[in-house]
């Protein structure tokens, strides 16, 4: 039940979507400002409640954009049909800082465990090579290369999302599911 809402979650996350005026193409910084979200009881689902209202032309004056995978946009744009990229909610592949801070986000809006339940999230340990000191933190299993060419997208049924499909590339014939191929990660890393 929870991975359903952590994986729209996430698939929001890396489609940044922000509201921009019409008159001026500037982006609004936020609906509700960082340090005041956590004040306000329901401000995720009242700005997510907002971001629906401007999409379906409530707010003629404004308009939503999202991070699309670009190569896709233009695959799909030649073929007629670039709207599939945002009617099927797919989100280019993270790269590891972009990883690190959904991944951040999502432990604090679902917590670790909840996190680590949810197939294709694995524990990371950093420890410094040099000296003493060990770091440990969720993050999506998936390889940094994809996030040149790659993207995401949501597998549902009956209106839920069930998992994630990933796509190496645009011509990508046969993608696979989201995995956690293991639960916890030794990773090497240089604390400089």
């Amino acid at each position: 039940m929870y991975s359903s809402a952590i994986y729209i979650t996430l698939l929001d996350l890396l489609a940044d979507p922000r509201i921009y005026s019409c008159a001026t193409g500037r982006s609004l910084p936020g609906v509700f400002r960082h340090e005041t979200k956590g004040k306000i009881p329901n401000a995720v689902q009242i700005e997510t409640e907002i971001f629906h209202q401007v999409e379906f032309g409530f707010f003629p004056d404004w308009e939503v954009r999202r991070t699309i995978p670009i190569e896709l946009y233009r695959r799909l744009k030649k073929q007629g049909r670039a709207d599939l990229t945002f009617d099927g909610r797919i989100v280019p592949a993270p790269n590891w800082i972009l990883n690190a801070l959904v991944c951040t986000e999502l432990e604090k809006r679902f917590g670790r465990k909840t996190l680590l339940a949810c197939e294709g999230f694995v524990e990371i340990h950093a420890r410094n090579p040099e000296g003493s000191g060990q770091i440990s933190a969720v993050r999506i299993d998936i390889e940094d290369h994809f996030s040149k060419r790659g993207f995401l997208m949501p597998v549902l049924r009956n209106g839920m999302a069930v998992g994630l499909r990933v796509f190496r590339h645009p011509g990508d014939e046969r993608p696979f599911l989201l995995r956690s191929r293991r639960k916890s990660v030794l990773k090497e890393v240089s604390w400089q």
